[in-house]
This record gives structure tokens, C-alpha cells and sequence, in this order.
């Protein structure tokens, strides 16, 4: 029998039976849309968040202290921790391939504004870690040159912070108690998070000249960590290499793997991120995956049933010389058109749902990959769950379903 005529049967059986046909879509729905909704959001949080490390820049390099590593973890106590002072600043910017950098103490203290007391993490940074992770003041002043030389106790609010404690009352001028310490607010960053991804939050801190933080706060002159810039994004990895060396050499280390400090760089960030949201990704297809499952084999039951609906139908077309393979094929065809039509029609129906989750400020991205996965999936198991009632229906003896009621 061609093809087409094939097609047609199938056409006609689907518009037969209205109810078995929207049961069966029921299941495509469900494993479709879950499949490309689920894959949208893992897309969407991991371009999120490699847009986010992006926006840092592309040749920024970070050396903390760090212990020996165990395993693929490094680890850190008090006697490592406390290895670089702000004088090792000068160190740094002479080593080549370095263009700029800036040294980051940090401490959490509980903030009080009025009413609201909360705990809130406080750095402290000089002027040029403004051009080191390109930050901006979005409102008043960032960290100067003399905010530092004087110990100046002024402090730049990231804006989740700024609403958290001020709401929408301008800040600036106002102070803010910080531990026991009263500082004045001078500035309001520019968020450097777009939308509500992951590292939305890292926009709710404190900002203060690190002279302040070490000499109010912290009563020592260490340093949490060193943000560098390379001079390029192709002399970071020399920059990285030079750094590295400069200090084995300083602390006469000579095993790399046994070093009390780490050097990373955003690129390293950026692949570490991306491992973990491809797993992530992994994750929730499996999960939809199982939709997909449990919709074969609901299609399975639901045309288990319509075999034995049919089956005087089946018994004609045996009588008249219809062969195994014609019956196994007429079924076939249902699931094909079945799936094909209510996939297609559901792919749409993801693309609306991703539309109102970007309205909403929720990352979810659609990719082709997606969509072909999911579709493909879809078609591929709804064949396979026809093939037992398409087998059962095949091997019916034309007399018995002809003498069926």
C-alpha cells in the first residue's frame, strides 16, 4: 500500500477518535514542552552567568593565598591564609605582563541602618579597583587615592544593599553603622549582575578604602586577595606563569603542586562555571526525560485499547489480502502524525512560555539543539511504544476479528 494512502488512514483514524487523540497529545504536551523548558532555563542561567564573569573582563587574574592541595582541593588555615600584605601590591604591578592591581581585604560585620540590622560582607579596596574589575559609580563617588591615604571612614554601597537598608531613600551622605564603626555613604555602584541569575547576589555588599578595614575592622595589614588585570587578554596566561614563579621563588617553593597561594584567572572561572552548568543541564534533561517515558507508555496502553476498538476494522483489511507489514505500518503512521503534529504544536507553546519567563527577568534560552533533541525524542519514543499494538494488532487471524462485536 503507498504511503500516502497510509497517510490518509492515519489522518482519517485521529480525527475519528477525538478522545484517544487528545489523551495522546496530553502525554506529547507534557514530554515536548518539559524537555525544551527545562533545557531553556539550564541555557539561560549558564549564558547568565558566563555573561556576568565576562563583564569583569577578559584578562583579570586573581592570587589568594591557599595550603597544600589535597585531592583537587586546596586548602586554607590561619598560618597560610595570612601570607600577603598590602606592601606586596608594589611586587605584583612590577612583574611583566601585570598592567594593574589592586589588594582586597574583606570581613563580614552586622549593619545598622535605622530599624534594619543585618550581616553584610564589607571590603576593602583602593582606587584602582575600579579599573581592575571596571566598576563604576552609578551614584556620587568610588574609593579614592585620598579615601585611603586618610583612612577615611566612607564606605559605596553595591545597589541590592542600598535598597536592603534605604529602600528607595536616596543614601547618599547618610550613615551607616558598620560593626562599631559609623561610615558615611559616598557612592552607589553600578550592578555588575544582569537580571536575577545566580550571581545576582554578589551585588549585596559594602565597599570602604582598605586602610579602614584593616586598621577599624581587622587590627592587621593582610590581604584577602590581589585582583590583577594583565595588560592584554593574550599576555594573561604569561602574566599568570610570571606570578606563579615570582612567588615559589619568594617563599623557595619548589614544588608548583605544594604552593600556599593560587593564581586563577577568569578564563579558569568561566571553564569551572560552565562544567557545572552542563552538568546542571544534564540534570534537568534527565528529568524531563522521564516525562517523556511515561508518555510512551501512556500512548502505549491508550493504543492497546484502540487495537481492540479496531479490530473488526483490522479484521476487513487482513480479509482482503492486507499483509503483516501493512497493519504494522498503518499503525506506525498514526504515531508518526500523532507526534509530529502535537510536537510541532507544543514547541510553540514552549517558545511562549520562555517569552513570559524573559519578561519576568527569568534566564531561559531556546536552542535548536534543544528543540531537535526534544522533538526527535519524542517522535523516536512514540514509535517505539506503537510497536507492541501495531505487533498485536498484525498478528489478529482475520476470522477472529471479523467475528468480533
Amino acid at each position: 500500500m503507498p504511503f500516502f494512502e497510509h497517510l490518509q488512514n492515519a489522518l482519517r483514524s485521529i480525527r475519528a477518535n477525538k478522545m484517544r487523540t487528545a489523551l495522546s497529545s496530553l502525554g506529547i504536551i507534557i514530554g515536548v514542552a518539559s524537555v525544551i523548558v527545562l533545557l531553556a532555563f539550564g541555557e539561560g542561567t549558564q549564558r547568565s552567568i558566563q555573561s556576568n564573569i565576562e563583564s569583569l573582563g577578559t584578562n583579570l587574574l586573581t592570587l589568594r593565598p591557599g595550603g597544600s592541595r589535597q585531592g583537587d582541593v586546596r586548602q586554607t588555615n590561619v598560618r597560610t591564609s595570612n601570607i600577603f600584605t598590602t606592601e606586596d601590591t608594589a611586587e605584583i604591578r612590577a612583574i611583566e605582563g601585570v598592567g594593574a592591581v589592586s589588594p582586597i581585604a574583606q570581613t563580614s560585620r552586622q549593619v545598622i541602618v535605622g530599624s534594619i540590622n543585618a550581616s553584610t560582607t564589607v571590603y576593602g579596596v583602593e582606587e584602582e579597583y575600579s579599573k581592575v574589575k571596571n566598576i563604576k559609580a552609578q551614584y556620587g563617588l568610588f574609593i579614592s587615592e585620598s579615601d585611603v591615604e586618610e583612612r577615611s571612614k566612607v564606605a559605596v554601597l553595591w545597589p541590592t544593599t542600598a535598597t536592603n537598608f534605604f529602600g528607595t531613600e536616596n543614601p547618599l551622605g547618610k550613615d551607616i553603622k558598620v560593626g562599631n564603626v559609623y561610615l558615611r555613604v559616598i557612592g552607589i555602584a553600578e550592578s555588575k549582575w544582569s537580571g536575577s541569575g545566580p550571581m545576582a547576589s554578589s551585588d549585596d555588599a559594602i565597599y570602604v578604602p582598605i586602610t579602614t578595614l584593616q586598621d577599624r575592622f581587622l587590627g592587621n595589614k593582610y590581604v584577602s586577595q590581589f585582583a590583577i588585570m594583565a595588560e592584554s587578554a593574550d599576555s594573561m596566561d604569561k602574566a599568570k606563569e610570571s606570578i606563579t614563579n615570582h612567588y615559589l621563588a619568594k617563599f623557595k617553593i619548589s614544588d608548583p603542586n605544594a604552593a600556599n597561594f593560587s593564581v586563577s584567572s577568569s578564563a579558569d572561572m568561566l571553564a569551572t562555571m560552565t562544567s557545572v552548568t552542563d552538568t546542571l543541564k544534564m540534570f534537568l534533561a534527565g528529568i524531563a526525560s522521564i516525562s517523556l517515558v511515561v508518555w510512551g507508555i501512556g500512548i502505549m496502553n491508550i493504543m492497546l485499547v484502540s487495537v481492540s476498538e479496531r479490530t473488526r476494522e483490522i479484521g476487513i483489511r487482513r480479509s482482503i489480502w492486507a499483509l503483516n507489514a501493512d497493519i504494522i505500518v498503518q499503525f506506525l503512521t498514526e504515531a508518526v502524525v500523532l507526534t509530529f503534529l502535537g510536537g510541532a504544536f507544543w514547541i510553540a507553546v514552549s517558545y511562549a512560555i520562555v517569552h513570559i519567563a524573559s519578561m519576568l527577568s527569568v534566564p531561559a534560552v531556546i536552542t535548536p539543539y534543544s528543540v531537535a533533541l526534544s522533538f526527535g525524542c519524542s517522535v523516536a519514543i512514540g514509535i517505539v511504544f506503537w510497536l507492541l499494538p501495531a505487533y498485536k494488532a498484525a498478528k489478529l487471524r482475520p476470522i477472529d476479528a471479523l467475528r468480533s462485536e
